[in-house]
């Protein structure tokens, strides 16, 4: 009889944990799509997609400029770690209509750099793949 209580306790658990939130996640990109009024937020917390955006914004050639209208930048976003309160990483990025291209200001290192062809096709649909983000962090 022992050993069927202790058997259901642990399958209750086992249920129980299964079935609960997950904290794992430790780093997301928050992110701010300026062109939508209201602005809608929206989380990337897929760990390949923040490595992938990292890749690109670490590969572009970034030199201290102007900083532009943060009223009229397209899109910013920025990284967030668990218990931590500053931005990691803080960005926007202005989409030039009539050129495929871009500028993308730094405002951790205070530098702009040009984005253009594959790598602003992949950093829009990067930020484009959010999930809402309403909930609390």
């Amino acid at each position: 009889m022992k050993r069927i209580k202790v058997v259901f306790v642990l399958a209750i658990l086992l249920i129980l944990g299964a079935c609960s939130k997950d904290d794992s996640i430790s780093e997301w990109i928050r992110v701010a799509n300026m062109t939508e009024r209201p602005v809608e937020f929206s989380i990337v917390s897929d760990s390949d997609q923040i490595n992938k955006l990292n890749k690109i914004t670490g590969g572009l050639k970034w030199e201290y400029g102007k900083m532009g209208d943060a009223n009229d930048s397209n899109y910013q976003f920025w990284l967030e770690r668990k218990g931590e309160v500053l931005r990691i990483t803080n960005f926007e990025l202005w989409i030039n209509e009539d050129s495929p291209s871009a500028v993308i200001a730094d405002y951790i290192q205070f530098k702009v750099a040009t984005i253009s062809g594959d790598d602003l096709k992949q950093l829009i649909q990067i930020l484009d793949s959010g999930h809402s983000g309403n909930e609390e962090r």
